[in-house]
């Protein structure tokens, strides 16, 4: 377990340094490309070869789409829908994770528009969007106990 904590370690600092070398960038487009980046860096280095990491939407088998997503991770054995690049449509059934990267995380009233209720939105579009076949799996809560 300290082999991988300090693996972390290094990994944090690397990371850290990058960060720091965004900030020669001003625009929010390119601070924000940046950053997708940054995560999309970190999660290539530390999780399996079989997951590829795209942006893009997301949609299900009624064709119901989610929003544009930041990061959508999903298994390398997937059927594919490349529109360019690393620019994708996901099968909802194939995806296992979003992630949407915000540089600034306004908050407001619940009634007006900010940040996190914007990424809030796209979750619950996401989260709406009609499955198949449910993954499923073993909720263990922080503590070590299986739910």
């Amino acid at each position: 377990m300290r082999l991988l904590l300090q693996h972390l370690a290094y990994s944090r600092k690397r990371l850290e340094a990058y960060s720091e070398h965004m900030r020669i960038g001003t625009h929010p487009d390119v601070v924000g490309l940046a950053r997708e980046g940054l995560i999309r860096y970190f999660l290539q280095d530390n999780m399996p070869t079989a997951i590829n990491y795209v942006t893009g939407q997301i949609f299900d088998e009624k064709d119901d789409r989610s929003g544009q997503v930041d990061i959508i991770i999903q298994s390398q054995h997937s059927p594919r829908m490349r529109l360019f690049g690393d620019i994708e449509m996901c099968f909802v059934d194939a995806v296992l994770a979003a992630i949407e990267i915000k540089s600034r995380l306004t908050t407001a009233n619940w009634q007006h528009t900010s940040h996190l209720k914007a990424s809030l939105d796209a979750f619950l579009k996401i989260k709406n969007l009609a499955r198949r076949y449910r993954i499923s799996g073993t909720l263990v809560n922080p503590s070590g106990e299986i739910a």
